[in-house]
């Protein structure tokens, strides 16, 4: 049977083989089409000459590029559009860090922020073309490559595309415009999706399964009407065998496009890649684990009740008066899948967990003052390690990262392991991101990061954030010892950092019954733990309770969205170079006191397990703070006067929801207050 042969949808013209295709898309008459499909669909502004753009595209190519910049400006965003659209291909879409070149520019798109190009080698454009586009939409009409949505600004919609993983492209029909389509249909069958012993991923990018996801069970033998339904043609078959072929076909399709109907158009457009046998078996694995996690949920419901907890019943109401039947409120809940060993003398359980996970040469990771700690950490492991590196810093810096990970690469490293709090966290993640080395962490503070699945990093002295399932921790180890000689100011602060976890989880705009629950039982932990350890720093129950609230409370952190706390704390911190747990102590109360007005159901609960509150969360908290003698102002940690205009407004130009308005005269107060150490009120 002979192939078709490629046609241009767009201008309706069919050739002789896929080179007289790619020579036609970079022709001028193509290109014009397309602008034209671009006006009409709204995108860009027809007021432009065709010719003046595309007249001698070779030569002119960036210049057309600043020309559409200046004339295509959303007339929503005039007034916003504080940032150059000029294309340069040396600097990062999304977070414009300098690169020596094109290349060395891509490179760090796809370490960085994980966007990799779907299909580059079927491309009818060159690279340089197609990032020029996605700059174009990021820059010109502030919108997400990914989702669509649109922002007022530039680094609003950055933020966004970072803090919610859209940093990859979505196969929409404008993008497929830009891509050889005959060369797709050929490579359909190999390069649908791609498996490997974690993952499952399609090839424009997106993560279908994680780690201990099973991959899709391949049948033993292929039956003839599977095997020319998925290559698209039907071979011939006699009489009543090809209808009894047909429908069987009939009845598969049909299932499976029931099952597609009931997915969102998003979670539609990301199996688009797959033959109907692995779109089948797909979902059959996604309704198998979600069946499990409904059947986890109902269990904990049924605990729950007979607990008769209080925080869970809030959420309960009766459907009929007298009666046992009850209803709950619609939520989402998503549990992260990270191992977590607990107990005293627990690191010892290190090499069994690195044989688990079929690893034996972890690069051993630190801060400069515990080098001592990962020294234990290689006896633990019979010297048995590829080497270490020992300078993690705070705000997890992008040139820190780029060391480790050369470090990691030149040791042959198969793992990572991190010791410390946050900062050795961070760092760890920020390696396992890039470098795909499953991650082991062992916390020695309460800082909570270490079961989250978020990744903070100060680049160009500003803190970005994201989120992404594979930036959690393979394992996470608590060991109750390494904790005892823990500085009790650092105790403190880390508490306190992760205390402000749980109650700005509790606030959330996704919150949930489960976060509640422990957002709740991890602040009462850590509030009643704390001031004993102030008085006895060596206390084991205390310790272990310390670190089982710091568990419960860094949990809520990587489950739900944060809010203005959390996005305050990141500014001043990026940007400013102040201490992270110190920073987020402060800040708390102010930022409560703020939200105080749209939460009182949580103030109510706050209220509840604060010691000494009287039935006032901000009351409690205040006095929980006096109690541990911690420092309650800004500039104590080198933050100027002159720099609170300046946070303010880098606050401002970032895009996140709070229960409350954020308006820019009251937050600068609230700056100034945490800025002077002022006791936080309730009056802004």
């Amino acid at each position: 049977m002979s192939s078709t042969k490629p046609t241009c949808s767009l201008c309706n013209v069919s050739f002789d083989n896929s080179q007289e295709h790619r020579v036609h898309a970079k022709s001028e008459k193509h290109i014009t089409a397309l602008r034209q499909r671009a006006v009409v669909s709204g995108l860009i502004d027809e007021t432009i000459d065709d010719d003046d753009m595309y007249s001698s595209q070779k030569h002119t190519k960036k210049a057309s590029h600043k020309e559409i910049s200046e004339s295509d400006t959303d007339p929503e965003n005039e007034a916003s559009d504080d940032v150059s659209s000029d294309f340069e291909a040396a600097k990062c879409i999304i977070c414009t860090y300098p690169s020596q070149s094109f290349d060395d520019n891509v490179q760090h798109i796809k370490t960085a922020h994980s966007l990799r190009i779907p299909y580059e080698n079927h491309l009818s454009v060159d690279l340089e073309t197609l990032i020029w586009y996605l700059h174009f939409l990021i820059y010109t009409y502030h919108e997400c490559i990914y989702c669509g949505t649109r922002s007022r600004t530039v680094q609003g919609i950055q933020q966004h595309m970072m803090d919610k993983g859209h940093c990859r492209i979505e196969m929409s029909d404008e993008m497929l415009e830009f891509y050889d389509l005959e060369g797709l249909k050929r490579n359909d069958t190999n390069n649908g999706v791609a498996v490997d012993s974690e993952t499952l991923r399609l090839s424009s990018g997106k993560l279908l399964s994680h780690r201990t996801a099973p991959t899709p069970k391949q049948p033993h033998r292929k039956l003839a009407q599977e095997d020319t339904s998925d290559q698209g043609h039907q071979a011939a078959l006699p009489g009543d065998v090809a209808s009894d072929a047909l429908t069987t076909k009939d009845r598969k399709d049909a299932a499976l496009a029931s099952q597609l109907a009931r997915l969102s158009v998003r979670d539609q457009q990301s199996l688009i890649h797959m033959t109907s046998s692995e779109q089948r078996s797909f979902l059959l694995q996604r309704k198998k684990e979600l069946d499990s996690a409904q059947r986890s949920e109902r269990k904990m419901r049924l605990k729950t009740e007979r607990l008769s907890n209080k925080t869970m019943m809030k959420h309960f109401q009766n459907d009929v008066p007298g009666r046992n039947t009850i209803h709950m409120d619609s939520f989402e809940y998503n549990a992260n899948p990270a191992r977590v060993l607990f107990g005293s003398g627990s690191i010892q359980k290190l090499p069994q967990e690195l044989s688990k996970l079929g690893v034996s040469r972890p690069l051993i990771l630190s801060t400069p003052g515990q080098v001592e700690r990962a020294r234990e950490v290689s006896t633990i492991l019979d010297e048995k390690v590829a080497g270490f590196f020992n300078e993690a810093r705070m705000h997890t810096p992008i040139d820190v990262t780029e060391r480790a990970c050369v470090r990691a690469t030149e040791t042959q490293a198969d793992s990572v392991v991190s010791i410390g709090g946050g900062s050795t966290t961070g760092l760890g993640k920020a390696i396992s991101i890039r470098s795909g080395l499953p991650h082991i962490t062992i916390p020695t503070t309460y800082a909570g990061s270490e079961v989250t699945t978020h990744l903070g990093e100060t680049i160009n002295g500003r803190k970005e954030t994201r989120a992404d399932p594979r930036i959690l921790p393979a394992v996470v180890i608590y060991d109750t010892d390494l904790t005892l000689t823990l500085p009790i100011g650092v105790t403190v602060s880390s508490g306190m950092n992760a205390i402000a976890h749980a109650v700005e989880a509790l606030y959330a705009q996704n919150r949930n019954p489960i976060i509640n629950l422990l957002a709740i039982e991890g602040t009462k932990a850590l509030a009643n733990a704390l001031p004993r350890l102030i008085e006895d720093s060596k206390s084991k129950s205390d310790r272990s309770a310390a670190l089982y609230g710091a568990w419960l409370c860094g949990t809520c952190l990587g489950s739900v969205s944060m809010s203005l706390h959390h996005k305050l704390c990141h500014t001043l911190g990026g940007s400013f170079n102040l201490p992270h747990a110190q920073t987020h102590t402060v800040l708390l109360p102010h930022v409560l006191s703020y939200n105080a007005p749209e939460i009182s159901e949580t103030m109510e609960a706050l209220a509840a397990v604060l010691p000494g509150s009287e039935g006032d969360a901000i009351r409690g908290l205040n006095n929980l703070l006096s109690n541990l003698k911690v420092e309650r102002g800004l500039r104590v940690f080198g933050m100027m006067e002159s720099d609170i205009d300046k946070a303010a407004d880098i606050l401002m130009s970032k895009s996140f929801w709070n229960p409350r308005e954020v308006e820019r005269t009251k937050i600068r107060e609230l700056i100034r207050r945490a800025w002077a150490g002022e006791e936080a009120r309730a009056d802004l």
